[in-house]
């Protein structure tokens, strides 16, 4: 985890190392302590023994040691857990989801349709939910 001033806490969930990489650069630039699950099973253990202030979830998730799950799945344990922590959903697979959930605070493609990753979009969605 990123030393900050803030004392904001974000966790990124995503089975993908290069997305949890990418993502957690772009959320170190705003200035916040960043925690990463690369599945559900860990999220889980994660989101029970610390509180985080902001959830980045991908949509699918590949796990080992849980079937049928998806990163959606773990919303209710999010509020359950912690009522205020904000959500913010992305997918590469827009067919996956139409909206946003309503528990969640944000949705994003990771790479919309014809385009690329807005990584300057990302942060500021990210800083608007922080503030």
């Amino acid at each position: 985890m990123n030393n900050n001033a803030t004392g904001k806490q974000v966790l990124i969930v995503d089975d993908q190392e290069n997305w949890r990489t990418a993502l957690r650069t772009l959320i170190e630039d705003a200035n916040v302590r960043v925690a990463e699950a690369s599945n559900f099973g860990e999220a889980k253990r994660m989101l029970t023994s610390a509180r985080f202030d902001l959830v980045v979830l991908d949509v699918r998730l590949v796990d080992q040691d849980e079937f049928n799950v998806e990163g959606l799945d773990l919303l209710n344990l999010i509020h359950a857990a912690s009522p205020d922590t904000k959500t913010v959903i992305l997918t590469g697979y827009p067919e996956s989801i139409r909206t946003t959930p309503p528990d969640a605070d944000a949705f994003i493609f990771k790479v919309p349709q014809g385009t690329h990753f807005d990584s300057r979009a990302f942060k500021k969605r990210i800083k608007e939910l922080l503030a």
